[in-house]
């Protein structure tokens, strides 16, 4: 339900609060598209050495988690 309380003032960090949430989903997608897709030899030996590893390691599997895309944004709050 709509109160209309919260100041107008508040509208004003919408911008900072959305760049924010920006970054991190452009960190994320590119993060799990270079896994997913690696650009060079380095990469795609890590990559593969990754998922060998996730099979038998719990450490492993989160260099193969790509959660950070479904993850909510986190602000930092600046006082």
């Amino acid at each position: 339900m709509l109160k209309r309380q919260a100041p107008v003032a508040l509208i004003e960090t919408y911008n900072t609060e959305r760049q924010q949430g920006a970054k991190e989903n452009i960190l994320n997608s590119t993060r799990a598209t270079d896994f997913i897709r690696p650009k060079n030899h380095i990469s795609r030996v890590f990559r593969d050495q990754a998922l060998r590893f996730a099979k038998q390691f719990e450490f492993a599997k989160t260099l193969v988690n790509s959660e950070g895309l479904s993850t909510p944004c986190q602000l930092q709050i600046r006082l």
